[in-house]
């Protein structure tokens, strides 16, 4: 699947794209209802998509909608609709469970020949509700009613036409060669005194870092057939794992790593540069991690981590 994001209402920013200073949406993953760990429905399954949502606070309330159609041609350009949506809905501003915007999809039974997948169109209002006009929302690009801070994502959903890719997974994530554990995202409180996190001491240097290392289970990386050259050639190939990588403080050394096809091991590496001294309070700083893995066949799967931050 392609999650193309579109920010409505916001001006330049020159933090990096790692850096979580506001409410985001990091991710989206297609789950067929019968079996969760595969992310190609076929015709006429149940799919639940799950919206990752980070932000530096509290989440505040967020309104959504979709709709589901069948993707025109290529000559149309992407993200356009052939026919009417055969999904839509609405929903009230809630605060996500888990930090996951749950909206459901149904493949429709009857398909064209050969037709292998399908778009589904997400609006969210960061703190306000989403307008009633739904045509209105995806036309205008402001999918808000009022107040708010709204954005709006295409996903496509690849379809199992005698062919299926499971999600990756995480399996896990080290802080300087220590495994760290898997976390929901702490409130930004003070946390010097909170055993439950680790506790990472800035002694005050200049550009201050340390190594994160992520892993992924041995057989998430999947092989399958594809066509290669001119003339087209049938070939195996080995999956590459694509993690972005995202803080609520700090900036990593690249948004991106990889898990490469010609690389014998299960992980990947990027270094964290903590935030100058003078940015930590008295009592610590919590920092929250969110680590998403993509196939970039369609499988996603992401953890959070959290530590606490002090100085010396």
């Amino acid at each position: 699947m392609v999650l193309a994001l579109v920010c409505v209402g916001c001006g330049d920013t020159v933090d990096p794209g790692s850096l979580i200073d506001k409410t985001r949406i990091l991710g989206v993953r297609a789950e067929v209802d019968a079996d969760a760990t595969q992310s190609w429905p076929q015709p006429g399954d149940a799919v639940t998509t799950r919206w990752l949502v980070a932000s530096p606070d509290a989440i505040e309330p967020i309104g959504s909608a979709y709709f589901a159609c069948i993707p025109a041609g290529t000559a149309f350009g992407p993200g356009q609709c052939e026919g009417e949506p055969f999904a839509f809905g609405i929903n009230p501003p809630t605060v996500p469970a888990n930090g996951e915007i749950e909206l459901p999809l149904t493949i429709p039974t009857e398909l064209d020949d050969g037709q292998d997948q399908v778009l589904m169109f997400g609006a969210f209002c960061f703190g306000g509700r989403i307008s009633t006009d739904l045509e209105g929302v995806f036309e205008s690009g402001n999918p808000c009613a009022g107040e708010g801070r709204g954005r709006i994502a295409i996903l496509t959903v690849a379809l199992d036409l005698g062919r299926q890719n499971a999600h990756p997974e995480i399996q896990e994530v080290a802080i300087n060669d220590v495994p760290w554990v898997d976390a929901a995202p702490a409130l930004p409180t003070t946390c010097a005194e909170n055993p439950t996190l680790p506790n990472v001491v800035h002694t005050g240097g200049t550009d201050e870092e340390i190594e994160i290392v992520v892993n992924a289970t041995p057989d998430s990386r999947e092989t399958f057939m594809t066509e290669v050259g001119d003339p087209p050639e049938t070939v195996e190939r080995q999956e590459t794992m694509r993690i972005s990588v995202y803080s609520t403080h700090g900036v990593f050394s690249s948004q991106f790593i990889f898990i490469d096809e010609d690389e014998d091991g299960g992980a990947a590496d990027v270094n964290w540069v903590l935030p100058e001294v003078e940015e930590i309070p008295a009592g610590g700083q919590v920092v929250n991690f969110f680590f998403v893995m993509r196939d970039v066949r369609g499988g996603v799967h992401w953890q959070s981590r959290a530590l606490c931050l002090t100085r010396e």
